[in-house]
C-alpha cells in the first residue's frame, strides 16, 4: 500500500509492475485395459460386473477422483481469492478515511514528491511513486493503487508536488500516506479489484462444473454397476473337494474363474458366466 507500515510493494496488492509467471505440466501416456469382472457384495450377496461394463466404471471412477480433487483445489481457490477481495475492500476503506481525516484536519496533510510513473500487467493500471520528507530529513517512499490510465498518469509530472494524506502528525518512516486524489476513486477503479473479482468468477463456475462433473460420474458409475449386475456363485470348500473326488479327470479340462467362481472349460479363454480372461 501506498507507503510506511501499512505498505506493501509497488502498486499495491499486486506488487509493483508485477505479472502471475505462466507454466505448463504434462501427464505421461496410459490405456484403460480389462482387469476382469468387478466382484461387490450387496443386501448379502456377491455380485459381479462384466469385465467391458466393469472397465467402462473404472474410468468413470478415476474421471470421478480427477474431478472432485480439482473441485477442491478451485474451491481453495475462490475461499483465497475472497479473502483477497475483503483486504482489498478494507484497505480502501482505510484510505478513504485517512483522506477525509486530512481534508478535515490539516495537520495530517502534507506533500509529496512524484518520482516516477509504472505500469502493471496484472491490473492493466498504471500507478505513481512519490517521496516525502520526515520530520528527521530522512526520505519515505510511497506508491500509489494501480488506479491510473496512461493519460491520466501522464498529467502528474515527475518532481512535481502533490498533496498527500497521512496517519500520524509527525512523519516517520512509519508513516503511512495516500495522494488526496484517492477520494475521487470508487472502489471499482482499482485494477486489482477489478482483477480479483474476475478471478472469483472464474474460480466459482470452475468449481461448480467440476463440482456437477464428479457428482455425474459418481452416479454413472453406481448406475452402470447396478444395471449389468450379475449374480456371482461362488464354490464352497466342500464343493471343491467333491469335485476333486468325484471328477478328477474333469478337473484337469477345466479352470475356475478366481472372479465369479465359475467353472469353464479349458478351451474357452474367457469365463462364460463374467467375461474375465483366464490367466
Amino acid at each position: 500500500m501506498p507507503s510506511g507500515s501499512h505498505s506493501s510493494s509497488g502498486g499495491g496488492h499486486f506488487g509493483g509492475g508485477g505479472s502471475f509467471g505462466g507454466g505448463s505440466s504434462s501427464h505421461g501416456g496410459g490405456s484403460f485395459h480389462s482387469r476382469g469382472p468387478m466382484i461387490f457384495i450387496w443386501g448379502g450377496r456377491r455380485y459381479s460386473v462384466p469385465s467391458k461394463q466393469s472397465a467402462i466404471v473404472r474410468i468413470l471412477t478415476t474421471l470421478f477422483v480427477f474431478a472432485l480433487i480439482f473441485s477442491i483445489f478451485t474451491g481453495i481457490g475462490l475461499a483465497d481469492s475472497s479473502n483477497e477481495l475483503k483486504k482489498i475492500k478494507a484497505d480502501y476503506e482505510y484510505y478513504q478515511s485517512m483522506v477525509q481525516n486530512a481534508e478535515e484536519n490539516s495537520l495530517y496533510l502534507t506533500s509529496a514528491k512524484i518520482t516516477g510513473r509504472f505500469y502493471n500487467d496484472t491490473a492493466d493500471k498504471y500507478y505513481l511513486t512519490y517521496t516525502i520528507k520526515t520530520a528527521l530529513d530522512q526520505t519515505l517512499e510511497g506508491e500509489t493503487f494501480c488506479t491510473y490510465t496512461l493519460k491520466e498518469s501522464m498529467q502528474f509530472e515527475i518532481g512535481e508536488s502533490v498533496p498527500v494524506a497521512v496517519d500520524s502528525v509527525t512523519i516517520t518512516l512509519d508513516t503511512d500516506s495516500c495522494l488526496m486524489d484517492f477520494k475521487e476513486m470508487p472502489i471499482e477503479r482499482l485494477g486489482e479489484y477489478t482483477y480479483t473479482k474476475g478471478q472469483i468468477t472464474t474460480t466459482a463456475i470452475m468449481t461448480s462444473i467440476f463440482g456437477v462433473a464428479s457428482v455425474g460420474l459418481l452416479v454413472a458409475s453406481i448406475v452402470i454397476s447396478v444395471k449389468y449386475k450379475e449374480l456371482a456363485p461362488s464354490t464352497t470348500k466342500d464343493d471343491e473337494n467333491k469335485t476333486q473326488n468325484s471328477q478328477p479327470a474333469e478337473k484337469e479340462n477345466t479352470w475356475v474363474c478366481e472372479y465369479c467362481g465359475n467353472v469353464n472349460d479349458n478351451k474357452e479363454l474367457h469365463c462364460t458366466q463374467c467375461g474375465a480372461k483366464h490367466t
